[in-house]
């Protein structure tokens, strides 16, 4: 049920160091590595590899095979993952607890890649409710969705909100400039009970939803972030090139591994 996470914006013409956003132009580069990976508290680790395109091609980007890939826990375990099919690389060892540092590393190509994330705190969803709202200059007329958590005490959490409409990401029909992810500091809400609403995405009777509260590292929020600035840039033509979202990954790998623990909810729409 996840939608990709990496767009036609994650291009080789958009180079990239650890930490740090640059624009270039659109001429033609080497391709670069696109890393797509997590272990999910309590879950097997997965990683998405493949290759950057030019900035004109189409969005079939070549997946990194023959990669070795593996993934430890800062207790002296490491996990081998294996190439399922092109580019996904995978394990059925059981990872993900909170406070432990996460470390991918990866062999491709004769160069070697590495990140790491720590595990956050789960915060659990509370419950779903959902009300009609008609039609407004920024929003069209449906039922929207809304979630509660109590926002776990200490201020330095990290969180990414994804709604799936019968188990996809759907288009945002608002015209605000929010989303496709919504991502949080708790600065304004540490400890405090939280509900948001997804007005971007109307739903209508006999629609499955299901909504995810990600936990996310200092890393995560960092990536999101500007990746949501990225895709919700306004310039047109050639006036601005979009940036690069930041990356925890090493040698000029692009996109983001990250330890994340998740709470999900389902709820029927009538």
């Amino acid at each position: 049920m996840r939608k990709s996470l990496f767009f036609v914006c994650l291009s080789a013409t958009l180079l990239m160091a650890c930490q740090k956003v640059i624009v270039i132009d659109l001429n033609s580069a080497d391709p670069q590595v696109v890393v797509e990976g997590f272990v999910e508290e309590g879950g097997q680790p997965y990683v998405y590899l493949s290759y950057t395109g030019n900035y004109f091609d189409s969005n079939n980007f070549l997946k990194v095979k023959g990669a070795i890939v593996s993934i430890s826990d800062g207790t002296g375990l490491t996990v081998l993952l294996d190439e399922i099919t092109d580019g996904v690389y995978r394990s059925k060892t059981t990872l993900g607890v909170t406070g432990r540092t996460y470390t991918l590393n990866i062999l491709a190509d004769g160069q070697e890649y590495s990140g790491s994330s720590v595990m956050p705190e789960l915060a659990t969803i509370d419950s779903l409710t959902f009300v009609y709202s008609p039609k407004t200059p920024f929003t069209e007329a449906g039922k929207y969705v809304t979630f509660y958590f109590r926002e776990p005490a200490g201020v330095g959490n990290n969180y990414l909100f994804s709604f799936y409409q019968n188990g996809v990401i759907p288009e945002a029909t608002n015209h605000a400039g929010e989303g496709p992810f919504f991502v949080y500091e708790d600065e304004f809400f540490d400890g405090l009970n939280f509900d948001f609403v997804f007005y971007p995405f109307p739903t209508f009777p006999g629609d499955l939803i299901t909504i995810e509260l990600v936990s996310l590292d200092d890393a995560g929020f960092e990536f999101y972030n500007t990746l949501n600035a990225t895709l919700n840039s306004k310039s047109g033509g050639f006036s601005e090139l979009p940036q690069n979202p930041v990356t925890n990954m090493s040698e000029g790998a692009i996109g983001y591994f990250g330890a994340v623990a998740i709470s999900r909810k389902t709820i029927i729409i009538y």
